[in-house]
């Protein structure tokens, strides 16, 4: 378990997110640094050291990366991976995932999935075991609606050109409306029928100036 204290910001108390050194050589998140900055009210000091410090020009992102920190991450996330280990990515507790959320596309251990089956706004978000995560994970991209979040984008509205959740269909009243599922065949249908008349434009083209090349020169 030092190892993966070492690994820890002293600020949030989770695993380093892009580790950014203060002068005092003390490391701390992008993101930390930035709420701490912000929060200051007259001088800033390390919160470990109390060692006082410059803000660059820049910001943040001027303060040197730790990449020693950056490569310690990369190995045991490699190591973890390796292993067939997936961390839950919501808590700090670093806890062993047990399935993978499709809506939200994270990975939770069972208490946050208790926790996100509890909350209203994400009680209908399927999970699935860490086994189906492979073939699942690539196959079931899932586009939201931007106006009714957690609602998939299932309808095309053919007046407006854009696609709709079931909850957007009372804005487009009157309009034409389809399952995006067809709108998507038959783009496809029509970008075959294209790659068809392309080459059968080339063919003739090509027969054409056979053609012509053989009575002139012979």
């Amino acid at each position: 378990m030092e190892e993966e204290k070492n690994l820890t910001c002293s600020l949030c108390h989770d695993v380093y997110r892009t580790p950014k050194n203060l002068p005092c050589l003390h490391s701390f998140c992008f993101e930390c640094l930035e709420k701490l900055i912000e929060q200051a009210c007259s001088a800033t000091i390390c919160p470990i050291c109390r060692s006082p410090f410059d803000i660059p020009q820049n910001g943040v992102q001027e303060f040197t990366t730790n990449v020693l920190l950056e490569n310690l991450l990369q190995s045991t996330a490699s190591v973890n991976e390796a292993n067939g280990v997936k961390l839950c990515e919501l808590c700090d507790e670093e806890k062993n995932a047990i399935a993978y959320c499709l809506q939200c596309e994270q990975y939770f251990c069972e208490s946050c999935q208790k926790t996100h089956k509890r909350a209203k706004r994400t009680a209908n978000d399927e999970f699935i075991s860490l086994d189906e995560v492979p073939q699942k994970k690539i196959t079931s991209k899932v586009v939201y609606c931007q106006k009714h979040i957690q609602k998939e984008m299932e309808l095309y509205c053919n007046d407006c050109l854009e696609p709709i959740c079931a909850l957007c269909v009372s804005d487009h009243t009157s309009h034409s409306i389809c399952p995006l599922v067809d709108v998507i065949g038959n783009v496809k249908e029509g970008i075959q029928d294209l790659y068809s008349q392309v080459i059968l434009f080339f063919f003739f083209t090509f027969i054409i100036f056979f053609l012509f090349f053989f009575l002139v020169f012979f």
